[in-house]
Order: C-alpha cells, then sequence, then structure tokens
C-alpha cells in the first residue's frame, strides 16, 4: 500500500499548508510554543535531566523560559523548581533558546492565530477553530489573491482599487445566485488546466478550448480567442447601452475596475450587469470548446433580469430594480423577455 505522503493530493495538501504558514507568518519550529523537548534534543541528549524535571513543574514551552524577553537566570529557574540546577545543563539549554537567529522567535508575544493553532488543552472542536482563525486571518490578509492578479495583469493596485475589487464581489447583484460567479472569479476559484497538471503530474497544460495555448487563469476567462470573441460582442453592446467607448481590457471585466472618470461612473452598474452575465457564460462552458455566442449571453442576461426582479419584489426594490436594469434592456431590444426567460427558468428547474 502506497504511503498517504506518496497521494498526489496529499502531496497538494502539505505544500498548501506550507504555503498557508508563510503567508500567515506561523512558524511551528520557532515559536514562543516551540515544546523545550523535541525529537533533536532527545537524539542529542542535551540537558535531558533538566528538561525532564521543567516539565515535571509544567514549564513545558520556550515562552515560559523567558521574562521580559530575557531568558531567565539559574536563580529563577531553581525557584520554578525548587531544586539545584546542574549549571552545565542549564547552559546548554541556555545557548539553544538564546541563538541569536532565533531569540526573537522564542522570546516575542505569540500572535492570535499561533494561540489557536498551537496551544490547546483539548482536541475538542479543534478543527472548527483552526478553520475560523485561518478564514480570519486571511481575510484580513487579502494578498493571496490579490498579488496574484497583480501578478497576471502586471499592474499595482493600490488601497482604493482593492477595496473596489471586494465591493465587487458584494454588490454586483441582489442575488447571491448571480453574483456567485463573479465572487469565485476574483477569489480564483476555478481550476485551471495548469493547476490539473501540478496535483495529479499528468496530462496537458492547454487550454481545454482547443487553442493550443497555455491554460493560465486570465487565458481562460480573457485571453482565448473563444472567449475573446464573446467579450467582443459583450463590448459593443455596452457602447450601446452607455454611448462611450470603453477600454478593453481584462481587469474592467474580472474585477470591476473601470476608468475613474464622471461618465463611467454613471454606467458603471449597466456595464457590471453586462459583464457579470459574459463571466456566468464561460463560467457554465468552463471545460468545454464549444462556441460562446451573443444569443446564449443574451438568453443568460434575461435570466439575471427575471432573478434579479424576484429578488427586487421580495425586498419591495422594484423601483430600484427597473432603473438598474433599464439602459441593459434597451440594447438587446429584439428578443421577448417571456419566451427567453420562460426558457431559462425550465433549464434551471425554477
Amino acid at each position: 500500500m502506497k504511503m498517504l505522503t506518496d497521494h498526489p493530493f496529499a502531496n497538494t495538501a502539505i505544500q498548501n499548508w506550507h504555503k498557508t504558514q508563510k503567508n500567515l507568518k506561523i512558524s511551528l519550529e520557532e515559536s514562543p510554543y516551540t515544546p523545550i523537548t523535541t525529537q533533536t534534543l532527545d537524539k542529542d541528549n542535551v540537558a535531558k535531566e533538566l528538561r525532564k524535571l521543567l516539565n515535571k513543574h509544567d514549564i513545558h514551552r520556550a515562552e515560559q523560559l523567558f521574562k521580559n524577553e530575557q531568558f531567565i537566570t539559574i536563580q529563577e529557574l531553581q525557584q520554578l523548581t525548587k531544586k539545584k540546577i546542574d549549571t552545565l545543563q542549564y547552559l546548554q539549554i541556555k545557548n539553544i533558546f538564546t541563538d541569536r537567529n532565533k531569540i526573537q522567535q522564542y522570546s516575542r508575544r505569540p500572535t492570535q492565530i499561533e494561540k489557536t493553532l498551537l496551544n490547546h488543552s483539548t482536541n475538542k472542536g479543534l478543527i472548527a477553530k483552526i478553520y475560523r482563525a485561518l478564514i480570519e486571518a486571511d481575510s484580513n490578509n487579502p494578498n493571496s489573491y490579490i498579488k496574484k492578479w497583480e501578478q497576471e495583469l502586471g499592474k499595482t493596485f493600490d488601497d482604493k482599487q482593492i477595496e473596489t475589487i471586494v465591493k465587487q464581489m458584494h454588490n454586483c447583484a441582489s442575488s447571491l445566485e448571480i453574483k456567485e460567479t463573479q465572487i469565485k472569479v476574483i477569489l480564483r476559484y476555478y481550476l485551471t488546466p495548469i493547476q490539473f497538471k501540478k496535483i495529479d503530474g499528468t496530462g496537458l497544460d492547454r487550454c481545454w478550448r482547443d487553442c493550443g495555448e497555455q491554460g493560465t487563469y486570465l487565458h481562460c476567462w480573457w485571453y482565448c480567442p473563444k472567449v475573446q470573441h464573446l467579450w467582443n460582442r459583450i463590448w459593443l453592446k455596452m457602447k450601446k447601452a452607455t454611448g462611450l467607448i470603453i477600454p478593453f481590457r481584462p481587469e474592467i471585466a474580472l474585477l470591476g475596475l473601470y476608468p475613474d472618470i464622471p461618465l463611467m461612473n454613471h454606467h458603471r452598474e449597466t456595464c457590471t450587469l453586462m459583464t457579470l452575465a459574459g463571466l456566468n457564460i464561460i463560467a457554465r462552458n468552463w471545460k468545454t470548446a464549444k462556441n460562446l455566442t451573443e444569443n446564449e449571453w443574451t438568453k443568460r442576461l434575461w435570466y439575471m433580469y427575471t432573478m434579479e426582479k424576484i429578488t427586487s419584489t421580495q425586498e419591495k426594490k422594484t423601483k430600484n430594480h427597473t432603473t438598474r436594469w433599464f439602459a441593459c434592456i434597451e440594447s438587446i431590444q429584439g428578443y421577448t423577455i417571456e419566451e427567453e426567460t420562460k426558457s431559462y427558468l425550465v433549464d434551471y428547474n425554477i
């Protein structure tokens, strides 16, 4: 039987954990919670008798050997243990925890995430606590996905742009089903051919739409020729609806980062609804090589209109819904809402 660590998914999980440790600055080897009894110390037989004595008096972690960021003296240690301590063993253990490259890690105050992960008296509810702590720590540090977008787009986002991206996830639509795709796109939820190849070590990293290009995240959402055709059609509809020539850039469609001009701010919601329909179509055909047509996008827009109308009726915001969707509906005149909506509601079993 193969060892669990030989499994490709197990290796990926371990690699992700190491990345999480690095991003959240969690150190299991050098932290205030580092145990004074380790396999390395036991193997080297370092201050064995002293460490046994400390364990008997509930001194188990590195932080307990420091006072005001200074290693406690031999006299203070004797007061804690109420026994005479061998000077040589004291110096051995002191040298280990006061190494100039590690003393700051041992003597500092533990972070909140370290308190949750490393300092627990019982395993009851531990997984839930760790999960909540990791989610909270990751939400306070958006660099995990923002940095990846910056690398792919070759840009650096300022605080205002990061705030706009976060707002885009929550305010792009009223219905959770509609804005789910936008949230997943920004958080980089969808797996790409490159990621699949890294996970199982087999297969090709080429785009699933048979264009022959490398299947990066940005390529699958924007640069693939079949996707570009759809985005070109959407941009023409946006021009018709707003009367503006909008820059043809991926950050507009994927992240909601529009040019900061008054006219664009006025038409921002209209453009967001149109690009959101495009994202939904691409997501629904994520691993297929079929052509993405304007007709399919139009049907999806009608479906979104209906779902948003239901949500606004329940929340008694019908007037806001009509105002928000007016320009979109005007741009796709020629389609009957009853027929298109009915076909989509049947497809979704609503």
